[in-house]
């Protein structure tokens, strides 16, 4: 006789149980190195004056503060005299400073006889400490840089001499400078 017709397909069955991980393949190649990462802070400079010993008269306007004796340094930040000191390096550099001035005072950074402006700090109170901090780009090596009272301040500025404070012991101006 003839066949007869295909029946229609039955119903799926049940999915069966996940085989076994295979076995991991081998690794791969390792990558190229990637470039070295700049070096942490490796140039620092404190330079420091002592009242009453150092800037015995007024800084007049357009005069630098003296700061002429050395804290720790390291690196190639120098001393070129007492108010002026030596970036060797361009690069950005973290000045931050400290005074205890007696009149109403200004003072900002000078870098090559250029005041920058940008870093002034004042107060217009009596006797107490002038503080101030800012981060400066030096594009060229060499760069000179100095902590001035401004050029057209209508005020000398006079460090204290710690008159009355009871300890009669020698106050401490500070100049730290770091390369970052």
């Amino acid at each position: 006789g003839k066949h007869g017709r295909d029946g229609s397909d039955g119903q799926d069955g049940k999915d069966g149980k996940d085989g076994k991980d295979g076995k991991d393949g081998e690794n791969g190649k390792d990558g190229m190195n990637g470039e070295n990462g700049k070096d942490g802070v490796v140039t620092y400079a404190n330079f420091y004056g002592l009242q009453p010993t150092n800037n015995l008269p007024p800084v007049l306007p357009g005069m630098a503060i003296e700061f002429p004796t050395d804290g720790p340094l390291y690196g190639d930040i120098s001393r070129l005299s007492a108010s002026t000191f030596n970036l060797a390096t361009p690069g950005n550099y973290l000045v931050m400073f400290n005074l205890t001035i007696v009149e109403p005072a200004e003072v900002c950074v000078s870098l090559n006889g250029v005041e920058s402006l940008q870093t002034l700090v004042a107060r217009a109170v009596g006797e107490t400490q002038l503080s101030g901090s800012c981060i400066l780009n030096t594009t060229a090596p060499n760069t000179v840089l100095s902590l001035v009272n401004p050029t057209g301040t209508p005020l000398p500025l006079t460090l204290s001499s710690n008159n009355g404070t009871g300890s009669g012991k020698a106050l401490s101006n500070h100049l730290n400078l770091l390369r970052l």
